[in-house]
């Protein structure tokens, strides 16, 4: 051992320089092939199928209520599918349906909220209900939804933030360093925490 760690000590600088500079990057290069071997032994699905209906239009929201159907929402059409048949739902009962669906977002008492591009719906027993939400909303495309867990919905329109609490809207004003462009999405936690998807962000 001694002459080992003599030998050592003898070696010019430089290959003591090569070693501290290239033993990380021979390190990284192991570790990377480590994670690309066990990717390859990463097991394959098999016995896949898929089945594609055509709906015929732009399809702008997917959601399951709880009773089991599908709900497609399109450019024009809110569509719900019960695995046979698609049953389309018109401008005609659905007010603001004009500019789209923008998002379905199912209820826990099997009602739907339907974000439209004119204003926020309400589907329940098959009857429709628009939200009379103030002249602004109403008129503008609702960009997300979410549920609060006292039975609340969040809704945003633009940079526009608003909660439908108890048959009132209630506008929240947010700081403008907070948002940067349009809110594009929204969740609540379990703990009852509203985050929010933005341009920025």
């Amino acid at each position: 051992f001694r002459n080992a760690g003599a030998a050592s000590q003898r070696r010019p600088l430089m290959y003591n320089r090569f070693v501290t500079q290239r033993l990380p990057g021979l390190l990284g290069v192991a570790l990377l092939a480590g994670v690309v071997a066990r990717a390859h032994a990463a097991p394959v699905m098999r016995n896949s199928a898929f089945e594609v209906w055509q709906v015929g239009k732009t399809i702008t929201a997917v959601a399951q209520s709880s009773d089991g159907y599908l709900w497609i929402g399109t450019d024009d059409a809110l569509v719900r599918f019960d695995g046979v048949r698609f049953t389309s739902l018109g401008a005609q009962r659905l007010p603001g349906l004009g500019r789209g669906v923008r998002q379905i977002l199912p209820a826990p008492d099997g009602g739907l909220w339907i974000a439209l591009g004119e204003g926020v719906a309400r589907l329940e027993g098959g009857r429709v209900t628009a939200l009379p939400l103030d002249a602004d909303l109403a008129r503008a495309p609702v960009d997300a939804l979410a549920l609060a867990p006292d039975g609340s919905l969040w809704m945003a329109s633009g940079s526009t933030l608003a909660r439908w609490r108890e048959g009132r809207l209630e506008r929240h004003p947010l700081p403008p360093a907070a948002i940067q462009g349009r809110i594009h999405s929204l969740a609540v936690d379990r703990g009852g925490a509203l985050w929010i998807g933005h341009e920025g962000g």
